[in-house]
């Protein structure tokens, strides 16, 4: 975990530094790889120091987290706003070293080192055994779903708000202003999603977020055409259904896997999903393309992909809320031995 953090800081400051955008785009790149060691590996951390009733929490307190990071963001690029964007980018790297202080004091979980202690290895190929390959695709799927729908439509709301505010009294300040309403709702959304996972359960609560994720992405491109507070409003307002995902997700992945493959189950799930989200945010700027250049009409298209998350989770494993134990792990390891 400080490998990774010191990876993604390290590249982001980089970025701070870039003079074409070659040297742009391969800081981000290595920076998000960083990152994406970061994520699963911090869950992993944090489910595997406290006790099981705390889980939904924890994974709302996460996912709310890495928004407040984004209002900070938010906030602080409003006040540059007349400076280079690479003092934003400098701001990065060093909350990001910051965070240094606090990984170093955090003792390795007990749950991982009797695992280590029993010489339990993780192994990506027993992702894709029978006992593991059906959580491990589901999951796959849903990470994509999530982070489509947010990379692929709602993300795009800053660049639709440029085009709209362009030449009138808000255009030097409604991105950013619309960022910030957008963190609100995401701190809130973030938090919500790992409590509904635990009040709900799994299923329920991912339903009813693919159907309220979709209905207020639609609503707030359908109704928007000029940028005003209602725009503002319907932003925070949707990205509290959009963001919950990524407090559902921290509930749902470690309970796929036991111990010792647990954090590479999800850091694979999570990240094989931003890869093909990666490549659908691609798919979504043709398809803006193909209404010329209506941001509005694409994203309206592209939110339906939360739509497909209603499909998916039907084929996921029933979890009852808990993780995998150890102890069912070792004996179905025991009896594969057999």
């Amino acid at each position: 975990l400080i490998f990774a953090v010191i990876v993604y800081s390290s590249f982001t400051g980089l970025s701070a530094l870039s003079t074409h955008w070659t040297h742009l785009a391969a800081c981000r790149f290595l920076g998000a790889i960083g990152l994406g060691g970061a994520w699963p590996l911090s869950v992993a951390l944090l489910v595997e120091t406290w006790p099981d009733k705390y889980r939904s929490v924890l994974a709302g307190l996460m996912g709310a987290g890495a928004n407040v990071g984004f209002l900070i963001a938010g906030s602080f690029a409003r006040l540059m706003e007349n400076y280079s964007w690479r003092w934003v980018i400098a701001m990065g790297f060093v909350i990001g070293m910051s965070s240094l202080l606090v990984i170093v004091f955090v003792p390795e979980p007990t749950k991982w080192k009797l695992s280590r202690q029993k010489q339990q290895r993780s192994n990506l190929g027993e992702l894709f055994t029978p006992r593991y390959a059906r959580s491990t695709i589901v999951g796959t799927l849903l990470s994509t779903i999530a982070l489509l729908g947010t990379w692929g439509s709602f993300l795009w709301l800053s660049t639709y708000v440029d085009q709209i505010a362009e030449g009138t009294k808000y255009q030097n300040s409604a991105r950013a202003t619309v960022a910030i309403w957008q963190s609100y709702g995401q701190i809130i959304g973030g938090f919500l999603g790992g409590v509904l996972a635990g009040w709900m359960g799994n299923k329920s609560s991912w339903r009813f977020l693919c159907v309220m994720a979709w209905a207020s992405v639609l609503a707030l491109f359908w109704f928007n055409t000029t940028f005003g507070y209602p725009m503002v409003l319907m932003g925070a307002f949707a990205g509290l259904f959009v963001t919950a995902f990524f407090g559902w997700l921290p509930k749902f992945l470690p309970e796929l896997y036991p111990t010792r493959i647990r954090a590479t189950g999800q850091g694979f799930s999570f990240n094989a999903g931003r890869i093909v989200a990666g490549f659908g945010v691609l798919g979504a700027g043709r398809l803006v393309e193909a209404f010329d250049g209506d941001y509005r009409k694409g994203m309206m298209v592209m939110c339906s992909i939360y739509l497909l998350g209603l499909i998916v989770i039907l084929f996921a494993p029933e979890t009852g809320g808990k993780m995998v134990s150890d102890e069912e792990d070792e004996a179905a390891m025991a009896a594969q031995a057999k």
